[in-house]
């Protein structure tokens, strides 16, 4: 269900809540995106530390909506193997799994017409008055 980018900013924040130990050039861009999206924030380069970078807050109050959404926004839905969310993502697996089930579900009720014709919809509905 979590997408490479939202591993790998996930990733990245447990480096920064770690101190950075091995953070590499191309993650560079992912910290400033996490920089403008609040969650991490830059620190004093002159101190005793190898990582400029901070937390904002601790990780416990960083939802996966803000990684989502630094991350470029998609999920990937899981249609075959749903018992795999439960077992891969620990604790949070349930949750994930309920999110991909209700999306697969309201995805599955909104037919293509609806979103290739939207106007055709409410003509329809004017018509029925």
């Amino acid at each position: 269900m979590l997408t490479q980018k939202m591993i790998r900013v996930i990733n990245l924040l447990k480096q920064v809540s770690n101190s950075c130990p091995t953070i590499a050039d191309e993650d560079t861009v992912w910290l400033e995106s996490l920089c403008r999206a609040g969650l991490v924030c830059h620190t004093d380069e002159d101190a005793d530390t190898p990582c400029h970078y901070a937390l904002a807050k601790p990780l416990r109050q960083i939802s996966l909506c803000e990684v989502l959404r630094v991350a470029g926004g998609e999920v990937v839905l899981s249609f075959d193997e749903e018992k795999e969310i439960y077992d891969r993502y620990g604790a949070a697996g349930r949750r994930l799994g309920v999110t991909n089930y209700m999306a697969c579900r309201f995805l599955s009720e909104i037919n293509l017409a609806e979103v290739v014709l939207p106007d055709a919809d409410s003509e329809d509905k004017k018509e029925s008055k």
